[in-house]
């Protein structure tokens, strides 16, 4: 009998956290976003920031001039911080409007985990849907050597 609740039990908590983690990813106008629309371009760049980190301060700079590259999306994968903590940061960074529709909040850091970020700012190149690699920098000439 105790095996069998046991079971259940991990059945129910893994059915939970599998719909969390799907759930956990919104932009900032609160839609919910799939980890399959956010890989859907062909040359995808997952930058996986914090607001907190002077580093990605200073590459969300550089990601901005990439921002309206027809040939590259760019997303910009926050984790683990609070709704209104992204919103203020963005407003005062004066992002421009591709920058802003771009901003994916991970609160549970799933794409952190899923790539195994272990430091901020993190750039993970896509292509098709598929990993390439990964920097924690982002210029031309690392684009044209990955793309």
């Amino acid at each position: 009998m105790i095996k069998k609740n046991v079971w259940l039990f991990m059945v129910l908590l893994s059915i939970n956290l599998a719909s969390a983690k799907a759930d956990s990813l919104f932009d900032l106008e609160r839609n919910p976003v799939s980890y399959q629309e956010i890989i859907a371009s062909p040359q995808t760049i997952l930058f996986v920031w914090t607001s907190w980190c002077p580093y990605c301060r200073r590459q969300l700079k550089k990601a901005s001039q990439y921002c309206s590259d027809q040939n590259i999306e760019i997303i910009l994968v926050n984790s683990g911080e609070k709704r209104s903590v992204v919103e203020g940061f963005a407003e005062n960074q004066e992002f421009s409007e591709c920058m802003n529709k771009s901003i994916i909040l991970d609160r549970e850091s799933m794409i952190a985990r899923k790539f195994s970020v272990l430091g901020f700012p993190t750039f993970i190149f896509l292509k098709n849907g598929k990993y390439l690699t990964r920097s924690h920098y982002l210029n031309q000439d690392l684009i044209d050597k990955i793309y």
